[in-house]
């Protein structure tokens, strides 16, 4: 195979270091494919908030401020990536990297209710992708609005991360945000084994180290992507895209008209509760599929009743890191690919769950191609062809997004509970769905996300969806024919439901496929 620079040209000097002045923070290094993708659409779209992305960690307890902002710029410290701006250099963008010096965290004290406003209105506000930084962290101290002494709850800290998505993917936030929890835990305990034996609170220890060491440097997964760009799989990837997708089929919308992709914002959040949660995973239990793989096809069965629609094409963020060099390093390596599902009325949850799952799992070994990288190649496989007129415009490959991420484990800092929030993650094409799952004796959290012109219409399919929730949650077995759009089971079935279409069985994997079931769907 011919070598091909991520951008689909040949390999230059440009792909190499280049040192512009003494101070190693002048090294510039080529980008990512992903980046280079950001980076021009961002030049396209006109809006320069559009690739803001942000989440929240919750603690619930006051927290030690100092040893915070200390573990925050440790971790900052080790994670290249997130320090990045980007200029352009001879007709091409490239990256230098930023020193730990040019950051802070800010500390902020107000409401819990104003607290969530505050960090929606960030999200909205542009970044300077040359001057940086393109990570800002704010700590806020936040307090209750109502305090009934029979339930106190104790006032919560949050850890507001806004980051631009040309410097880190939602999981590469997730393992940033899990690095931060562990070093103020170390420092911590490096503080409690002092000769005082006691910490005073008054700053992290000078001493302290992370719990483990992490080789997060941005040249392995430079490298990384290079290696697997200029090799086989990258071929072997194109072509099994261009025969699962070359016949263009057309995504699954549930809004009313179509809309131009942009900024997503929150029009609805609710939890799905565990009396609803319980059944499902039961479900998915029981048809021998991951809870995880089961709410995607929630969402799918969902499209399904809502349009009528049996080709279902979902837009699927995925993580891409099959790489070791790659796989815990906070970086831009995440994309969007189809997940393309059969649905038949005929089908129950169960059905559609195992028919989802062998979807997901081909798709996964090939998830190192990226979703630019097939819409390039489906536009040049029509031209070619000459299946397609200029009249048609540019194939629409993205509608409904459904992202599930799952974090079951139960966390702590400092020995308090916390909680980690999504609230942005790059450009919408229709809504897209989002499913944070949590440990068993929790809620999982939704949150329904659209462009600000269909946030009405949006809200209206959140309430919806979460209605179609607690349908299945009542009658699991039911066959999709017997809901409606609005959620709820036809009024003759729910009285007297005898469905016993029995639930799928398990699916079979291959070893090498097996092994991608862990933290592949991006969070």
């Amino acid at each position: 195979m011919t070598s091909t620079r991520p951008d689909g040209n040949a390999p230059t000097d440009a792909d190499t270091p280049v040192r512009t002045h003494g101070d190693a923070h002048d090294v510039t290094l080529p980008v990512l494919a992903g980046q280079r993708d950001i980076y021009l659409s961002m030049q396209a779209s006109g809006d320069p908030a559009l690739y803001v992305t942000g989440l929240y960690v919750e603690v619930d307890a006051r927290t030690d401020v100092e040893r915070l902002r200390a573990s925050v710029l440790a971790v900052l410290e080790n994670a290249e990536a997130m320090r990045a701006v980007f200029v352009e250099e001879g007709g091409d963008v490239r990256q230098r990297l930023l020193p730990t010096a040019d950051f802070d965290v800010d500390v902020r004290e107000m409401p819990l209710p104003d607290a969530r406003e505050w960090m929606a209105s960030q999200l909205a506000q542009p970044m300077d992708v040359e001057h940086g930084p393109l990570t800002e962290c704010t700590i806020l101290r936040t307090a209750r609005t109502v305090t009934d002494p029979g339930t106190a709850q104790p006032d919560p800290t949050l850890v507001f991360l806004k980051v631009h998505h040309l410097v880190c993917d939602g999981m590469g936030l997730g393992f940033f945000t899990q690095a931060v929890q562990e070093q103020y835990d170390a420092t911590e305990a490096s503080g409690a084994s002092e000769a005082s034996g006691v910490s005073d609170g008054s700053g992290a220890s000078d001493n302290a180290r992370p719990s483990r060491p992490r080789d997060w440097r941005l040249l392995p997964v430079l490298d990384a992507e290079r290696d697997y760009r200029e090799g086989a799989d990258f071929a072997t990837d194109a072509d099994y895209w261009l025969a699962r997708m070359g016949d263009r089929p057309q995504p699954v919308r549930l809004l009313d008209d179509d809309v131009v992709p942009g900024r997503g914002i929150i029009a609805s959040r609710f939890d799905i509760p565990l009396e609803v949660l319980d059944p499902l995973r039961a479900l998915a239990r029981d048809a021998g599929v991951r809870p995880t793989v089961l709410l995607i096809a929630a969402v799918a069965a969902f499209a399904h009743v809502r349009t009528g629609r049996t080709d279902l094409v979902l837009a699927l963020p995925v993580t891409g890191r099959l790489d070791r060099r790659v796989r815990t390093t906070p970086s831009m390596v995440t994309s969007v690919l189809p997940l393309r599902v059969d649905a038949n009325p005929r089908d129950n949850l169960a059905d559609l769950a195992a028919r989802t799952e062998r979807a997901v799992f081909a798709l996964l070994a090939h998830s190192r191609f990226r979703g630019e990288d097939l819409c390039r190649a489906l536009a040049v496989q029509a031209r070619d062809s000459g299946t397609s007129a200029p009249s048609d415009g540019p194939y629409r490959m993205f509608g409904l997004g459904v992202n599930v991420m799952a974090n079951t484990s139960r966390q702590t800092m400092g020995g308090h509970p916390l909680s980690l929030h999504a609230l942005a993650s790059g450009p919408v094409s229709d809504v897209e769905i989002q499913i944070q799952v949590r440990r068993r004796d929790r809620p999982a959290e939704v949150v329904v996300r659209t462009v600000a012109d269909a946030a009405e219409q949006a809200q209206g399919i959140g309430e919806d969806y979460a209605a179609f929730l607690r349908a299945l949650a009542a009658a699991p077995s039911a066959r999709l024919r017997t809901f409606t759009p609005h959620g709820h089971l036809d009024a003759a079935i729910r009285t007297v439901h005898t469905e016993t279409h029995g639930a799928a069985g398990a699916v079979s994997l291959t070893p090498a496929l097996a092994r991608l079931r862990e933290g592949q769907i991006d969070l």
